[in-house]
């Protein structure tokens, strides 16, 4: 499907999420972005990255670290005064971390209080275009002592909350990741470094994932670009956005990224879940609602390109 084609299939849709009386309203270009469901495998990474992208950056092994680390580094700058999240107030003060003058940045949780195994608390940035070191998520592990029950109560909050990782994510063009050639800190990544997060929906009673996928021929996963959010009756989930009941995205392009406190010279990991202990949560459906398409991936060749196609749309509070 043409680019065009696909921005006119999608639209620009409304969403409305309530956290604690507050409402905010929110209108999507092209995308939005969440986390989903499904079997969990820690720090999974794309296992035919290295021979298949070999040839797609000339970055050797420690100038991709040295690359990663300086992404790592404006990251947390940014965040500094908000990697660990003692209290609501915390929460609240994450929707104005390097927003523009009456705009937001992290003030939706697409799954609200509940933990996605391997990834967290999850926050969404609203704001059209890859901005490169302005993350369209961040992830918290929660609080070590928090029960199972608890991670996947969507309205219990399991403070304090520690920054784990951030990502970024939009539209999904079959074949064609996102390419940031001209950025200092994400000039590295190759094509296959990046995944596909599905089509979904995030009911409005457990705020988990249903991966609800387009059409696609045996061994072509991934090839339908999955332009549109399900609906209710698709996902036969309690889904009712126009009044602030769950969410649901279409199938877009994704990439996180790890801290590594105990190897902080490797700069953060690239995978799909976190490295090292793993994060307790419901299962993010490693291989469902998170994959690795099949066929073979290249890159934009410039990601300014994708920023004015993918997203139009603004915010309100």
């Amino acid at each position: 499907m043409h680019e065009n084609s696909i921005d006119q299939a999608a639209g620009s849709w409304w969403r409305k999420l309530t956290d604690r009386g507050r409402v905010a309203v929110v209108a999507f270009g092209a995308f939005s972005l969440i986390a989903a469901a499904g079997p969990a495998i820690a720090g999974v990474s794309n296992p035919s990255s290295a021979e298949a992208s070999a040839a797609a950056v000339s970055c050797t092994p420690r100038e991709r670290a040295d690359a990663l680390s300086a992404e790592e580094a404006r990251v947390t700058q940014l965040l500094a005064g908000h990697t660990t999240l003692l209290n609501q107030a915390d929460v609240d003060s994450l929707a104005h971390v390097g927003a523009q003058p009456g705009g937001i940045t992290y003030a939706i949780k697409p799954h609200e209080f509940a933990s996605v195994g391997g990834m967290g608390l999850t926050f969404l940035n609203p704001n059209p275009g890859y901005t490169p070191g302005l993350p369209t998520l961040l992830f918290y592990r929660p609080a070590p002592g928090a029960t199972p029950a608890e991670l996947l109560d969507p309205a219990h909050k399991d403070f304090p909350y520690e920054l784990a990782g951030w990502g970024y994510a939009g539209q999904y063009n079959p074949g064609v990741a996102p390419g940031f050639s001209q950025d200092r800190a994400l000039h590295c990544l190759k094509p296959t470094d990046w995944f596909v997060h599905e089509r979904s929906a995030h009911p409005g009673d457990t705020w988990q994932n249903i991966p609800v996928p387009p059409a696609e021929a045996p061994g072509h996963h991934g090839d339908a670009p999955g332009s549109t959010p399900p609906s209710a009756q698709e996902c036969g989930c309690l889904l009712d956005m126009d009044n602030g009941v769950g969410m649901a995205h279409p199938r877009m392009w994704d990439i996180h990224f790890w801290l590594q406190p105990d190897n902080p010279s490797a700069g953060p990991a690239v995978s799909i879940l976190n490295p090292g202990t793993p994060i307790p949560g419901f299962d993010p459906g490693v291989g469902t609602g998170f994959f690795y398409p099949e066929g073979a991936v290249t890159s934009s060749a410039a990601s300014k390109d994708m920023n004015h196609s993918m997203h139009s749309g603004h915010q309100s509070q």
